[in-house]
Protein backbone atom coordinates (compact mmCIF):
# COMPACT_ATOMS: atom_id res chain seq x y z
CA UNK A 1 0.00 0.00 0.00
CA UNK A 2 1.45 3.05 -1.19
CA UNK A 3 1.18 6.40 1.09
CA UNK A 4 0.68 10.01 -1.55
CA UNK A 5 2.51 13.08 -0.48
CA UNK A 6 0.65 15.53 -2.50
CA UNK A 7 3.10 19.01 -2.97
CA UNK A 8 0.47 22.38 -4.03
CA UNK A 9 -2.33 23.28 -2.01
CA UNK A 10 -4.32 24.77 -4.85
CA UNK A 11 -7.55 23.36 -5.65
CA UNK A 12 -6.53 20.10 -6.98
CA UNK A 13 -4.42 19.36 -4.34
CA UNK A 14 -6.61 19.83 -1.99
CA UNK A 15 -9.43 17.96 -3.33
CA UNK A 16 -6.99 14.53 -3.54
CA UNK A 17 -5.79 15.32 -0.58
CA UNK A 18 -9.20 14.72 0.87
CA UNK A 19 -10.10 11.91 -1.12
CA UNK A 20 -6.77 9.26 -1.74
CA UNK A 21 -6.65 7.74 1.50
CA UNK A 22 -3.00 7.85 3.32
CA UNK A 23 -2.58 10.90 1.83
CA UNK A 24 -0.68 14.55 2.68
CA UNK A 25 -1.16 17.48 1.41
CA UNK A 26 1.83 20.00 1.82
CA UNK A 27 2.65 24.17 0.47
CA UNK A 28 5.01 23.71 -2.60
CA UNK A 29 7.55 25.67 0.09
CA UNK A 30 8.00 22.57 2.29
CA UNK A 31 9.85 19.22 1.62
CA UNK A 32 8.92 15.89 3.23
CA UNK A 33 10.80 12.94 3.41
CA UNK A 34 9.97 10.68 1.45
CA UNK A 35 10.31 6.56 1.52
CA UNK A 36 9.80 3.86 -0.29
CA UNK A 37 5.86 3.40 0.36
CA UNK A 38 5.71 6.91 -1.09
CA UNK A 39 3.87 8.42 -4.17
CA UNK A 40 4.67 12.01 -4.57
CA UNK A 41 2.19 13.80 -6.17
CA UNK A 42 3.17 17.60 -7.40
CA UNK A 43 -0.08 19.39 -7.63
CA UNK A 44 1.26 22.69 -9.42
CA UNK A 45 1.29 23.99 -12.60
CA UNK A 46 2.79 22.00 -15.68
CA UNK A 47 5.49 24.90 -16.74
CA UNK A 48 7.19 24.75 -13.03
CA UNK A 49 6.63 21.01 -12.33
CA UNK A 50 10.25 19.63 -14.22
CA UNK A 51 12.34 22.54 -12.29
CA UNK A 52 10.50 22.11 -9.19
CA UNK A 53 11.35 18.53 -8.80
CA UNK A 54 14.68 19.02 -9.57
CA UNK A 55 15.20 21.40 -6.98
CA UNK A 56 13.18 18.99 -4.43
CA UNK A 57 15.29 16.52 -5.15
CA UNK A 58 18.52 18.11 -4.99
CA UNK A 59 18.27 19.27 -1.68
CA UNK A 60 16.32 16.43 -0.53
CA UNK A 61 17.98 13.11 -1.09
CA UNK A 62 14.71 10.96 0.38
CA UNK A 63 13.69 8.78 -2.81
CA UNK A 64 9.90 8.13 -2.95
CA UNK A 65 8.53 4.78 -4.95
CA UNK A 66 7.76 7.24 -8.18
CA UNK A 67 6.39 10.49 -9.52
CA UNK A 68 2.66 10.74 -9.84
CA UNK A 69 2.15 13.89 -12.27
CA UNK A 70 -1.45 15.11 -12.55
CA UNK A 71 -0.58 18.65 -14.28
CA UNK A 72 -2.77 18.64 -17.61
CA UNK A 73 -1.06 21.31 -19.77
CA UNK A 74 2.26 21.54 -21.88
CA UNK A 75 4.72 23.67 -20.84
CA UNK A 76 7.53 23.26 -24.01
CA UNK A 77 6.47 20.53 -27.05
CA UNK A 78 7.69 17.78 -24.78
CA UNK A 79 4.78 15.79 -23.08
CA UNK A 80 5.87 16.03 -18.89
CA UNK A 81 6.82 13.19 -18.84
CA UNK A 82 9.50 13.58 -20.89
CA UNK A 83 10.64 16.79 -19.34
CA UNK A 84 10.78 14.92 -15.87
CA UNK A 85 12.47 11.82 -16.91
CA UNK A 86 15.24 14.37 -18.05
CA UNK A 87 16.10 15.78 -14.77
CA UNK A 88 15.11 12.13 -12.76
CA UNK A 89 15.38 8.61 -12.55
CA UNK A 90 12.62 7.25 -11.01
CA UNK A 91 9.37 5.65 -12.34
CA UNK A 92 6.71 8.12 -12.98
CA UNK A 93 2.89 7.75 -13.20
CA UNK A 94 0.08 9.55 -14.76
CA UNK A 95 -3.57 10.51 -13.30
CA UNK A 96 -6.07 12.06 -15.28
CA UNK A 97 -9.84 12.19 -14.64
CA UNK A 98 -12.77 12.39 -15.26
CA UNK A 99 -13.11 14.28 -12.00
CA UNK A 100 -13.83 17.92 -11.78
CA UNK A 101 -12.19 19.08 -8.77
CA UNK A 102 -15.32 21.88 -7.85
CA UNK A 103 -17.32 18.40 -7.22
CA UNK A 104 -14.89 16.51 -5.30
CA UNK A 105 -14.87 18.86 -2.94
CA UNK A 106 -18.54 18.40 -2.08
CA UNK A 107 -19.07 14.54 -3.40
CA UNK A 108 -16.69 11.86 -3.22
CA UNK A 109 -19.45 8.34 -4.29
CA UNK A 110 -18.14 6.69 -7.86
CA UNK A 111 -15.19 8.79 -8.39
CA UNK A 112 -13.21 7.00 -11.11
CA UNK A 113 -9.43 7.89 -12.31
CA UNK A 114 -7.45 6.64 -15.14
CA UNK A 115 -3.78 6.26 -14.51
CA UNK A 116 -0.73 5.40 -16.97
CA UNK A 117 2.93 4.04 -15.36
CA UNK A 118 4.74 0.79 -15.37
CA UNK A 119 2.86 -2.46 -15.38
CA UNK A 120 4.63 -2.91 -11.89
CA UNK A 121 2.52 -0.20 -10.63
CA UNK A 122 -0.98 -1.37 -11.57
CA UNK A 123 -1.91 -3.83 -8.51
CA UNK A 124 -0.33 -1.93 -5.96
CA UNK A 125 -1.61 1.37 -6.80
CA UNK A 126 -5.16 -0.25 -7.30
CA UNK A 127 -4.87 -1.51 -4.00
CA UNK A 128 -3.80 1.94 -2.60
CA UNK A 129 -6.90 3.70 -3.70
CA UNK A 130 -10.16 1.12 -2.96
CA UNK A 131 -12.04 4.04 -2.63
CA UNK A 132 -12.42 4.82 -6.37
CA UNK A 133 -12.68 3.43 -9.61
CA UNK A 134 -9.46 2.80 -10.98
CA UNK A 135 -8.29 2.07 -15.10
CA UNK A 136 -4.74 1.92 -15.43
CA UNK A 137 -2.83 1.42 -18.98
CA UNK A 138 0.85 0.96 -19.43
CA UNK A 139 0.37 3.74 -22.16
CA UNK A 140 2.06 6.81 -20.68
CA UNK A 141 1.87 8.81 -23.79
CA UNK A 142 -1.82 8.20 -24.45
CA UNK A 143 -3.13 9.21 -21.99
CA UNK A 144 -0.81 11.90 -21.59
CA UNK A 145 -1.94 13.50 -25.04
CA UNK A 146 -5.57 12.45 -24.53
CA UNK A 147 -5.53 14.17 -21.38
CA UNK A 148 -4.11 17.49 -23.15
CA UNK A 149 -6.31 17.32 -26.79
CA UNK A 150 -9.72 16.45 -24.35
CA UNK A 151 -9.25 20.45 -23.11
CA UNK A 152 -8.67 21.60 -26.42
CA UNK A 153 -11.68 19.92 -27.94
CA UNK A 154 -13.48 21.33 -25.38
CA UNK A 155 -12.84 24.75 -25.54
CA UNK A 156 -13.34 24.13 -29.47
CA UNK A 157 -17.02 23.00 -28.69
CA UNK A 158 -17.65 25.73 -26.24
CA UNK A 159 -16.21 28.17 -28.84
CA UNK A 160 -18.15 27.12 -31.80
CA UNK A 161 -21.45 26.83 -29.74
CA UNK A 162 -23.09 23.93 -32.14
CA UNK A 163 -25.66 21.42 -31.52
CA UNK A 164 -25.48 17.92 -29.47
CA UNK A 165 -24.96 15.88 -32.99
CA UNK A 166 -21.75 18.57 -33.85
CA UNK A 167 -20.68 18.43 -30.16
CA UNK A 168 -20.24 14.45 -30.27
CA UNK A 169 -18.43 14.44 -33.82
CA UNK A 170 -16.15 16.83 -32.21
CA UNK A 171 -15.42 14.64 -28.81
CA UNK A 172 -15.09 11.74 -31.05
CA UNK A 173 -12.21 13.02 -33.69
CA UNK A 174 -10.48 14.54 -30.89
CA UNK A 175 -9.99 11.08 -29.67
CA UNK A 176 -8.55 10.38 -33.12
CA UNK A 177 -6.21 13.04 -32.88
CA UNK A 178 -4.88 11.78 -29.42
CA UNK A 179 -4.66 7.97 -30.53
CA UNK A 180 -2.83 9.06 -33.97
CA UNK A 181 -0.78 11.35 -32.16
CA UNK A 182 0.55 9.27 -29.12
CA UNK A 183 1.46 6.41 -31.63
CA UNK A 184 3.03 9.31 -34.14
CA UNK A 185 5.06 9.98 -30.93
CA UNK A 186 6.22 6.64 -29.69
CA UNK A 187 7.33 5.96 -33.77
CA UNK A 188 4.23 3.44 -34.49
CA UNK A 189 2.29 3.94 -37.19
CA UNK A 190 -1.49 1.75 -35.95
CA UNK A 191 -4.40 3.77 -35.01
CA UNK A 192 -6.91 1.72 -32.78
CA UNK A 193 -10.01 3.54 -31.56
CA UNK A 194 -10.34 1.16 -28.93
CA UNK A 195 -7.48 1.50 -26.85
CA UNK A 196 -8.19 5.06 -25.91
CA UNK A 197 -12.40 4.03 -24.64
CA UNK A 198 -11.68 2.78 -21.34
CA UNK A 199 -8.80 5.09 -19.92
CA UNK A 200 -10.35 8.26 -21.46
CA UNK A 201 -13.77 7.69 -22.81
CA UNK A 202 -15.22 9.20 -20.23
CA UNK A 203 -12.84 11.74 -19.34
CA UNK A 204 -13.23 13.50 -22.58
CA UNK A 205 -17.57 13.17 -22.01
CA UNK A 206 -17.22 14.80 -18.94
CA UNK A 207 -14.44 17.64 -20.05
CA UNK A 208 -16.49 18.68 -23.05
CA UNK A 209 -20.39 18.52 -21.47
CA UNK A 210 -20.26 19.58 -18.06
CA UNK A 211 -20.98 23.30 -17.32
CA UNK A 212 -18.21 23.27 -14.74
CA UNK A 213 -15.58 22.01 -17.40
CA UNK A 214 -13.03 24.85 -16.97
CA UNK A 215 -11.71 24.15 -20.72
CA UNK A 216 -15.18 24.00 -22.18
CA UNK A 217 -16.27 27.67 -20.49
CA UNK A 218 -12.90 28.90 -21.61
CA UNK A 219 -13.90 28.89 -25.15
CA UNK A 220 -17.30 30.51 -24.43
CA UNK A 221 -15.26 33.37 -22.51
CA UNK A 222 -12.90 33.74 -25.66
CA UNK A 223 -15.57 34.93 -27.56
CA UNK A 224 -16.37 37.48 -24.87
CA UNK A 225 -12.95 37.86 -24.27
CA UNK A 226 -13.27 37.11 -20.69
CA UNK A 227 -10.12 35.07 -19.97
CA UNK A 228 -9.85 34.14 -16.32
CA UNK A 229 -8.10 31.10 -14.02
CA UNK A 230 -6.04 28.57 -14.87
CA UNK A 231 -7.17 27.16 -18.60
CA UNK A 232 -5.14 24.01 -19.80
CA UNK A 233 -6.25 24.57 -23.56
CA UNK A 234 -4.92 27.94 -23.75
CA UNK A 235 -1.83 27.54 -22.56
CA UNK A 236 -1.52 24.48 -24.16
CA UNK A 237 -2.60 25.14 -27.64
CA UNK A 238 0.94 26.70 -28.97
CA UNK A 239 3.38 24.11 -27.32
CA UNK A 240 0.54 21.24 -28.86
CA UNK A 241 0.89 22.75 -32.52
CA UNK A 242 4.56 22.76 -32.07
CA UNK A 243 4.64 19.31 -31.06
CA UNK A 244 2.93 18.12 -34.27
CA UNK A 245 5.29 19.99 -36.90
CA UNK A 246 7.18 17.66 -38.99
CA UNK A 247 4.75 14.22 -38.94
CA UNK A 248 3.39 15.87 -41.96
CA UNK A 249 -0.42 15.29 -40.62
CA UNK A 250 -2.61 17.75 -40.27
CA UNK A 251 -4.80 17.75 -37.10
CA UNK A 252 -8.02 19.24 -38.02
CA UNK A 253 -8.99 20.39 -34.05
CA UNK A 254 -5.40 21.14 -33.25
CA UNK A 255 -5.07 23.60 -36.35
CA UNK A 256 -8.39 24.78 -35.54
CA UNK A 257 -8.12 25.91 -31.77
CA UNK A 258 -4.20 27.29 -32.95
CA UNK A 259 -6.12 29.34 -35.81
CA UNK A 260 -8.29 31.02 -33.08
CA UNK A 261 -6.09 31.28 -30.15
CA UNK A 262 -2.94 32.19 -31.82
CA UNK A 263 -3.81 33.53 -35.57
CA UNK A 264 -7.39 35.41 -33.92
CA UNK A 265 -9.05 33.75 -37.29
CA UNK A 266 -12.13 32.34 -37.56
CA UNK A 267 -13.15 28.80 -38.34
CA UNK A 268 -15.07 27.71 -41.43
CA UNK A 269 -17.18 25.02 -40.51
CA UNK A 270 -17.20 23.47 -43.93
CA UNK A 271 -13.54 23.52 -44.46
CA UNK A 272 -13.64 22.06 -40.62
CA UNK A 273 -15.92 19.32 -41.47
CA UNK A 274 -13.73 18.82 -44.81
CA UNK A 275 -10.93 18.43 -42.86
CA UNK A 276 -12.12 15.98 -40.24
CA UNK A 277 -13.37 13.81 -43.32
CA UNK A 278 -9.80 13.48 -44.32
CA UNK A 279 -8.33 12.54 -41.27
Amino acid sequence: MFNFKIIGSGAFGQALGRFLPNSEVFSSKFKPLLNSNDILIPAIPSKFTADFLKNFFDSNKSEPAAIMLVSKGLSSSKLLSFEVAEVLDLPILFLAGPNLSKEMEHDSKLLSFSIAGPDSFKEPIIKSIPNAIIEYSNDLTLVQIASVIKNITAFLIGYLNLGENARSALIMQGMKEAIKLSYLLNGKSEVNLESILQPCFSDFILTCTSQFSRNFQAGKDFIAKKQEGTKESLSSIYNLFEMIQGFGVCFPLIQATYDVVALKKDIDINSLQENIIKF
